[in-house]
């Protein structure tokens, strides 16, 4: 069993944040480029639209419009009825011209909401050619690990579950994790990490952005996850791409990153005093509260 000291810990996190750091700067792989394009889902759509989405197509998964399916190398197949829905109509001009219901949009100009007009869309069910790209994964075999986080999730009041989770691989909400079933050890591993990462450092409602909290969590699993001897690759430092984290963003969060990752991977690498029983998945397991 692998025992680190505190400088130790503090050593593998320090440079697994520095490598994703760099890994950002050099940019996405023209992979994680395509799903990009290609993954945004539902997330990029309104309450109003995603409700408009269900009910003209109640199993709808992804949606794109015909250009957008023509630019991932698919094609509309014959006799497919659109989805419509509402797209803004937006009118930009120079800082210096009209106020308004206007919103800032870079350094010069600004972006005034004009109202909406109906835009069609199919989902990929609609489209037919090249296979859709595959998000790159985390890699390796996480051996005990889960089970120590899990462990870890307990002394932290945190209730952990596994099941449906929709679109995303999981998510946090105040004391309660949810992980998507089916995929690898090591991408639940790697998934179990971010959301404790969110509940460690986001619970208290820390008031950052989305795009800092994402890129703080996604840092601190790709340090653990790396600590723990598994395969990242660039799948962390595309997930922070996603929501346009930047090398100056992960670093003005590196005090955070490093005392949350440090804690965890303490938890993870010491001997522990007593082992806890997997939680079973495709069914909840709370965890019982700390004193």
């Amino acid at each position: 069993m692998r025992v680190l000291d505190g400088e130790g810990t503090k050593a593998i996190v320090d440079k697994a944040v520095q490598t994703l750091a760099e890994d950002l700067e050099k940019g996405q792989s023209e992979a994680m480029t395509r799903y990009l394009q290609m993954i945004h889902r539902f997330r990029r759509y309104s309450i109003g639209n995603l409700f408009a989405i269900l009910a003209q197509r109640p199993d709808a998964t992804m949606v794109q419009g015909y250009c957008a399916w023509q630019k991932l190398g698919r094609q509309i197949k014959s006799g497919q009825r659109g989805i419509r829905i509402l797209a803004p109509m937006r009118l930009r001009f120079p800082k210096d011209g009209e106020d308004g219901d206007s919103t800032e949009k870079g350094d010069n100009t600004i972006e005034q909401l004009l109202g909406f007009r109906t835009a069609i869309v199919f989902d990929v069910q609609q489209t037919e050619g090249r296979p859709l790209p595959t998000p790159p994964e985390v890699k390796g075999n996480p051996g005990e690990y889960p089970v120590r986080l899990s462990a870890y999730a307990r002394e932290h009041a945190i209730t952990v579950e596994y099941g449906d989770t929709g679109s995303a691989e999981g998510y946090s909400a105040g004391g309660k994790i949810v992980v998507r079933t089916g995929m690898t050890p090591a991408q639940e591993c790697s998934v179990l990490v971010h959301e404790l990462a969110h509940e460690c450092l986001h619970r208290d409602g820390t008031q950052i952005s989305r795009a800092a909290k994402e890129a703080e969590a996604e840092a601190v699993a790709y340090a653990v996850c790396t600590g723990i001897g598994l395969e990242c690759g660039s799948a962390c430092s595309d997930y922070v791409k996603t929501w346009r984290g930047t090398k100056e963003l992960l670093l003005a969060s590196l005090t955070r990153i490093r005392s949350t990752a440090v804690e965890i991977l303490n938890a993870l690498l010491d001997e522990p005093k007593q082992m806890a029983a997997p939680i079973p998945q495709s069914q909840e397991a709370p965890l019982a509260m700390a004193a």
